[in-house]
């Protein structure tokens, strides 16, 4: 079984019972799906685990935890509780009875995450050996996805529960092993359409809640049974299109509404988060706050506004090289810059046959008239093999900074691009600047190039699109003012 955190104090049933804590489980976990695993993952026998059938889900929990209480399991409520706390960390009634924070969950050098979809009609008897059966195999199960459940109302395929977990240090051969071990166990118990398939991240997934989002209007909204596997964009879609009408956000000529979000930190200033990250890697923790900003363009430019602008960007890139020395910074003006030019260092390549490696870069910036309505420009100064940088002026396609900016973009977020950028940690192969490097870098000699440079791969960047992503569901609630 995975390994669960202690709890600080020995709880006694009635101690439960007067903390409140049996609601608080009714409420986290009220179905089959959700109290299945989490039983297991607690060490609960299998031959032990009871289905809710009829019954409320408070007056269920107040009957496990009596028995936890008479010694059902080795280590009581403590165990219980630990693994409570892997699926809901930010939790603030179990928050206390843990030593650690599982919300830092470092991703393992070749783990991988894995999906077991089995029968959602699979009585609760058969789930709970089969679960057991997975532990005994090496895949802890710390989540079940239920059918029907899928962000924004859709539904996701009713006829499969996805129990998710993670195989340690596991090659796509040793997958395809685990896979077959998975399926022939399956088969010996009667149970058929059941297949393992790998996820698009490398930690266990557990639930951020909760987290708070600003909306454009001053609204603010509560996101709840949020995984921390779900991508930036997948929330953002979620928010604009669950608690905003179209004739609030309108579409622009028939393309669909977008919005990008923001890390809104302690001390008020803000982040943009990458649209594909999980929430996970784009360090989005329990109880964080976002802004969601819709995809919007504005008019014409008040000066005064401009003015502000640049005196903002001007900062954070200042303090951008403070925190950075190794990324130098020249501009055109000490008060209010329009014109940068970066340096800073990242192993890449230059045309060539082979492809030249280079360390070295100077990245000229430029914000524009109409700047801050519209994001800045941006030329590399010397030649560069990459599909989002023109091959005759250097002019850099910035993707969905451009498509998505917003007036109040941190600068900070723009070094960090460049620099990712020239390390091919961020790059578009269908739409780019430069067909031939496209080519190249897409081709095997060039991935294991910018592998070997530390770049991501293309299924890094994509993801894997022959296979189906698990939808991602969460609860949204508008917040009283």
């Amino acid at each position: 079984m995975s390994s669960l955190v202690e709890v600080a104090v020995e709880l006694t049933f009635e101690q439960v019972v007067q903390k409140q804590l049996v609601g608080e489980l009714a409420r986290l976990f009220s179905n089959d799906t959700q109290i299945v695993p989490l039983l297991i993952k607690a060490g609960i026998p299998y031959t032990r685990v009871r289905a809710l059938g009829s019954a409320a889900p408070e007056a269920y929990w107040f009957e496990v935890c009596r028995e936890i209480g008479n010694g059902l399991v080795e280590g009581g409520f403590e165990r219980l509780f630990a693994a409570v706390n892997e699926n809901y960390p930010g939790n603030a009634r179990f928050r206390a009875y843990q030593q650690r924070d599982p919300t830092a969950q470092i991703p393992t050098p070749g783990a991988r995450a894995v999906s077991v979809s089995v029968p959602s009609a699979l009585l609760v008897p058969a789930m709970a050996e089969f679960i057991s059966r997975l532990y005994e195999l090496g895949i802890p199960v710390d989540l079940a996805v239920g059918p029907g459940e899928a962000s924004n109302g859709e539904e996701t395929n009713p006829s499969t529960t996805d129990l998710l977990g993670v195989l340690e240090n596991a090659t796509t051969e040793q997958l395809r092993t685990v896979s077959n071990r998975v399926e022939a166990v399956a088969q010996e118990r009667g149970i058929s359409d059941v297949h393992v398939r790998p996820e698009e991240h490398n930690f266990r997934d557990y639930y951020v809640d909760s987290v708070r989002v600003e909306g454009p209007d001053q609204s603010t909204f509560e996101l709840e049974q949020l995984r921390a596997s779900t991508t930036v964009a997948e929330v953002a879609k979620g928010v604009i299109e669950g608690a905003y009408s179209n004739e609030f956000l309108p579409s622009e000529k028939g393309s669909p509404r977008r919005a990008t979000l923001d890390h809104v930190q302690p001390d008020g200033t803000s982040r943009r988060l990458n649209p594909t990250d999980t929430l996970h890697d784009a360090g989005v923790r329990p109880n964080a706050h976002l802004r969601l900003h819709p995809d919007a363009r504005a008019g014409a430019v008040n000066p005064f506004r401009r003015y502000e602008s640049l005196v903002a960007a001007r900062n954070q890139i200042l303090n951008y090289r403070q925190a950075h020395p190794e990324f130098e910074v020249e501009s055109n003006d000490q008060e209010t810059p329009t014109e940068y030019l970066f340096r800073f260092r990242a192993e890449s390549y230059a045309p060539g046959n082979p492809p030249l490696p280079i360390s070295a870069h100077e990245v000229f910036l430029i914000m524009p008239p109409d700047f801050p309505v519209h994001g800045p420009l941006a030329f590399w100064q010397h030649p560069i093999l990459h599909p989002n940088i023109h091959a005759d002026n250097g002019a850099v396609c910035l993707g969905a900074l451009q498509e998505s900016y917003v007036p109040g973009l941190d600068f900070a977020l723009v070094c960090d691009m460049l620099r990712d950028i020239a390390s091919y940690r961020n790059y578009v192969v269908h739409e780019g600047f430069n067909p031939a490097a496209a080519a190249w870098i897409a081709g095997a000699e060039g991935q294991a190039a910018i592998i070997k440079v530390g770049g991501r791969s293309l299924a890094q960047v994509y993801g894997d699109e022959t296979r189906q992503r698990a939808s991602r569901y969460f609860k949204l609630r508008r917040m009283d003012p």
